[in-house]
Parts: C-alpha cells; structure tokens; sequence
C-alpha cells in the first residue's frame, strides 16, 4: 500500500493533512440453533485521508479514502481533487493538533484469551441461558474484533490505539405452537468477558420474548408512571448533551445554556452528567479522538444544572475552550432507588420501542411502545399497541433513577429511570 503521506508532503498547495487509519481483525461464528454452521476470519483496512487548504481567511477541508490498491496516479488525482474541493469550502480559519505521539492498549481481559477459547465461553454462557428458558435463541452470530486506530498529522502529531470488542446478535425466539411463533432481536456489545453480565442480557430478552408471546393489546385506559431502560435512559442524556457541543455553541443553535437548571422544580433525583472517553468494559472508549485530541472526562451536568460545553479541536478554537475532543461516553451518576422501589407501584415498563423520540426544540418526547409490562399494583400485564407522549421538561422534573449501575457501548448509568407525567394510550 501507497505511503500517501509521502505524496501529501510533495504537493505545495496542501496546507496541512491528517490521516486515519484502522485495521480491524475479525473472528466470526454463524450458529442457526445450536449448530455452528460457519466460523470466519477476516482483516480489514481502511484509511481516510482529509487535505486542509488555507485559502483567504479560510480553512477548506476535503477527506477521501484511500484504497488498497491505488496506485500513485490514482492517489496524486485525489489529492488534487481534493485540494479543488477545499477550496470550495469556506471555514473560520484553524489549527491542527500539534506534535504529540502515543501506542497504548485499552485494557480487556480479552487478551487472556484465544479466539477460539473467548468465542467457546461466550457460546456456553448463551447456551446455559436457553437451557433455564422456555425461549430460545434462534439464530446467533459472535463477532471477536481486535482494532488498531491511527491517527496522524502534518503537525508532527501520531498516535496509535488498539481496543478489543466482541459484538453478539439473536434472534430470542418462543413458539406459542408448531406453526406459530414471536420473535425479538437483540444486539449488543462488551470489551470486558463478563460472564454474569452476558447472562443478565440474554436471561433478559428470553424473558422479554416470552412476554411478547402473551402481550395483547390493552382495551382499558393505563394511567401511572413510565419505567424506562438503559438503552431510553441513554437515548435522553445523548439528547441532553447534544445540546453541549462547541458546534451548537457557535452556531448559536444550543438550548441549553451554563448555569440553566434543565430540571427546574425537580421533585426526585437530579442528572449528574459526565462525556469522557474510557469506561471498562464500554465498546466506544478511546483514548483519542479522530483529531488525535487527548480524551479525558468533562463535567457536564451537576444537580440537574449545565456547568459545561465540550467538543473538538476545531470548534474550541472557534469558541475559545480547551479542546476536550469528540468525548465518545456518557456516564450518569447513580440515583436513589432500588429496582425494588421503583417497581412497588403501578407502571408501564417499557421493554421494545419503535424508536424513543426526545425533542428538545418542541419540549416532546414520546414514541410508539411495541412491547411493554404494565404492573397494574396486583400483576404484571404484557401490552403491545401504545404509545406514550409528554412535555420533556415536565417529565424531568419526576425523574427517579435507580442505584443499580450497567455499563453499555457507550453508557455507564443507571439501569431504570422513572417517570411521570406521560400520557399512555
């Protein structure tokens, strides 16, 4: 493969450079029941080249890819298209990062083990799982990946990381007969074997899958408090944070402001909100971003109230902050309430969404339930076919989250989160 930065160099008109590159290896098993059909290994490579043109008072920046085979024609062409195409494009003058160099490992216990060992213990985890179930898993794929990131610039900056991750999909299935049955698919991802925590997720959906089988929908009004998971929990931070980026803060597009209480009346708990870039066991830690900015953790939330904005190396020189870098985690602290007592009363918990919609601009969120458990103070119903909508600044103010802590691909927080004031039909 083609040195490009070697060409880069070479070319006058470009005033600075980055290059990212990523190489992934890949160990896959395909199971359809309880038999391994395929395994597979792969190794990938991309890199993604981006030319900086100073031109005026502008910085242009234009990326594209480099493939396996180009040859130096093919590379000097895109070079020079992308030069034509910088020029074209009209930002605020900036800086790259300067001369910085690191290679480091995110730590896994992945490397304990062999491939094949790793993806044998995994498999025997889900298959304990299906064995205490009624449900079973009806299609299963593993997928082990071992990536190296780097990044480097014209600056003298170059850096390389390297992160393990394995990535499961199913199918939890349960046959209400010999012709008829329901399913739920279920992805999700970890950096750390964690056998009890595998069998928490998988335990999870065949249990969720059951309950679709019996779900009906509702002919009677529902009326109580909503029980979100971690999966919505995080869905309402991410929109919360969105709002802190440098980029809104420029543009003058943010809703939220320092020092502005997002839970103004609060009755419960309150968010304690932090963007970093490494939790054990979290698929999206980083020690850098893709400008090889430094990741390390940002307040941004306290009691509820905006302390801070975070974002990359080039909208923080617009803005005049740190550059904190594209801080790829959230982390929410835990909250007051044991599952126990948030379940002790009437809810409606929501297990499958079409989609959780948060609209910060319209103060709305809602979405369409396709799967839910109402507990009607007595007994558990499954339900299907509702919906649920309210005004988000008043549904925040009745916010109760859990003490019980998980750690997902990129959130670590509490696993339940109550709240009011919703309508249900």
């Amino acid at each position: 493969m083609i040195n490009v930065i070697d060409l880069l160099k070479e070319n006058k008109e470009v005033s600075n450079f980055k290059v990212n590159r990523l190489n992934t290896e890949t160990y896959e098993l395909f199971f359809v029941h309880d038999n391994l059909e395929t395994v597979r290994a792969t190794e990938t490579k991309q890199t993604s080249v981006t030319v900086y043109v100073n031109h005026k008072k502008f910085t242009g920046d234009y990326t594209f890819t480099q493939e396996v085979n180009d040859s130096k024609e093919v590379l000097i062409d895109k070079i020079n298209n992308a030069i034509s195409n910088a020029m074209l494009i009209n930002n605020k003058a900036y800086t790259l990062p300067l001369d910085d160099t690191t290679d480091e490992t995110i730590e896994s216990n992945f490397t304990d083990y062999s491939y094949k060992d790793l993806a044998t213990k995994i498999y025997n985890v889900l298959k304990n799982c299906v064995a205490k179930s009624k449900a079973k898993l009806n299609a299963t794929e593993i997928f082990l990946y071992k990536k190296i990131r780097e990044v480097e610039n014209s600056q003298g900056l170059k850096k390389k990381e390297t992160s393990y991750e394995c990535m499961i999909e199913t199918i939890p299935t349960y046959d209400i007969s010999k012709t008829k049955s329901v399913e739920l698919y279920e992805c999700f991802s970890f950096s750390n074997f964690d056998e009890k925590n595998i069998e928490a997720e998988i335990m999870q959906s065949l249990k969720d899958v059951t309950s679709r089988a019996r779900a009906k929908k509702p002919d009677y009004k529902i009326n109580c408090p909503v029980l979100l998971r971690a999966k919505e929990l995080n869905e309402i931070v991410r929109n919360i944070t969105n709002e802190l980026n440098y980029s809104s803060l420029y543009s003058n597009v943010n809703l939220y402001n320092k020092g502005q209480n997002i839970q103004d009346g609060a009755l419960y708990d309150t968010f304690d909100i932090k963007a970093l870039g490494q939790i054990e066991g979290a698929t999206y830690s980083r020690l850098f971003d893709q400008d090889g900015v430094s990741l390390d953790s940002q307040k941004l939330v306290t009691k509820g109230v905006i302390k801070s904005f975070y974002g990359s190396n080039q909208y923080a020189q617009y803005v005049h902050k740190k550059a904190t870098g594209n801080l790829p985690l959230l982390e929410v602290k835990k909250g007051s309430y044991s599952e126990r007592t948030l379940k002790s009363e009437p809810y409606l918990e929501c297990v499958s969404f079409s989609g959780l919609q948060v609209d910060i601009a319209s103060d709305y969120i809602g979405g369409e339930v396709r799967l839910a458990n109402y507990f009607d103070g007595n007994k558990v119903h499954p339900v299907t076919g509702i919906s649920i909508s309210a005004k988000f600044s008043d549904v925040l103010k009745t916010l109760k989250l859990s003490k019980k802590i998980v750690v997902k691909e990129d959130y670590k927080g509490p696993n339940l989160a109550l709240l009011s004031n919703f309508n249900i039909f």
